[in-house]
């Protein structure tokens, strides 16, 4: 991006983000000490920092090609450690990080569609963020009850999943029609272009 400056770091919104990167280091400490209760804290303001650095990017018109690059570097760089430390201690959230990984994946290859056809990346739209979210509380709430009641049951389990599932597949529809929308729009302005 042609706009990038480093001053864009001092921002209130910028700055959270840096925070939630530099959160991630600790995180994985924890994590190897088995203190989980840290490890939760951190992803508790890890979670509120993503929350409020878009909300005050857009109040305050703080919305910067820095932070565009920057936000979603440090979602994936979060949920990435997060979720590896967490399947090594609790190889059971296997199957979260299979929904979580194959969301992704499936999001990367549109956006190269899109790259590839010289259209705009849309930024993380309210559904996705709300799917982010979703993952974060459900595989926090598990490991939580993990931690204390050394299993967890199976209804709840299966609550957990489906609700990330379905968060997930949600979001994935909503960006699948946005792609596609744009994809749409794009050829019909071709076409147009191409008949004058």
């Amino acid at each position: 991006m042609k706009n990038i400056k480093m001053s864009d770091l001092k921002t209130i919104p910028n700055l959270l983000t840096l925070l939630r990167i530099i959160i991630i280091v600790p995180m994985i400490i924890a994590f190897i000490s088995d203190n989980y209760i840290i490890v939760a804290v951190l992803m508790i303001l890890s979670a509120l920092s993503d929350l409020f650095d878009g909300k005050i990017a857009r109040k305050f018109n703080q919305i910067t090609d820095l932070g565009k690059i920057l936000d979603p570097i440090a979602d994936k760089l979060t949920l990435i450690s997060f979720v590896v430390c967490a399947t090594i201690k609790i190889p059971d959230l296997l199957i979260f990080v299979i929904i979580m990984v194959s969301k992704e994946l499936l999001m990367l290859l549109g956006g190269f569609v899109l790259i590839k056809k010289n259209l705009p990346v849309p930024q993380a739209e309210w559904y996705g963020k709300i799917a982010t979210a979703v993952f974060y509380c459900c595989v926090i709430l598990y490991v939580i009850i993990f931690i204390f009641a050394k299993s967890v049951p199976l209804p709840v389990f299966i609550t957990l999943i489906s609700l990330t599932l379905l968060s997930m597949l949600y979001a994935f529809a909503r960006y699948a029609l946005l792609f596609i929308n744009l994809i749409k729009n794009n050829n019909l302005k071709n076409k147009i272009d191409n008949n004058k």
